[in-house]
């Protein structure tokens, strides 16, 4: 079975984890053998795309060429958070990973609608503040018809008057 390449923005994610190794203008080998891990395990590469990847470990290459492809959100995100494991793999995070990081994870969140995420959310909580309300009245409904109280309040005379059977108020 033969498997279609990923786009190019899924392409630019693991080429630009490359670019993150050699971000401090060295490629540890602790980080040559986590990126050749992260290409054989990650599902969707062609057997071709694999290879070149693994291929192009070794030659510097800069992120600020590959970020522009890096289109999709889920794959900025993604290509974020491997990128921790890229800067430690070699055992320290120096000043100009943690720049780097910064400074993509700024521009990643920029992209993102988060006024529209905001208001999706608002609704969300709205929505969810009814329900509560709809289904605490349900609840109140049905203790009031079927609760221990109107279990009791039936047994006492069926609930027509305030006192029970020896007289007492209720």
């Amino acid at each position: 079975m033969m498997t279609e390449p990923v786009s190019d923005s899924r392409l630019a994610l693991y080429e630009g984890l490359i670019s993150l190794a050699w971000v401090d203008e060295r490629l540890d080998p602790a980080e040559k053998i986590v990126l050749e891990d992260i290409f054989a395990q990650h599902h969707g590469l062609t057997d071709e795309q694999r290879a070149a990847l693994t291929r192009d470990i070794t030659t510097p290459v800069r992120l600020a060429d590959i970020w522009p492809r890096l289109t999709d959100p889920q794959d900025r995100a993604r290509f974020l958070d491997m990128a921790d494991v890229i800067f430690k793999s070699d055992g320290e995070v120096d000043d100009s990973e943690a720049d780097i990081y910064a400074v993509k994870l700024a521009k990643h969140l920029g992209t993102l609608a988060l006024d529209g995420v905001k208001r999706e959310l608002d609704d969300l909580r709205t929505e969810l503040t009814e329900a509560d309300k709809k289904e605490a009245e349900a609840y109140r409904d049905y203790a009031k018809n079927f609760g221990l109280f109107a279990f009791a309040k039936k047994l006492i005379g069926r609930g027509t008057d305030r006192e029970d059977r020896t007289g007492t108020e209720l």
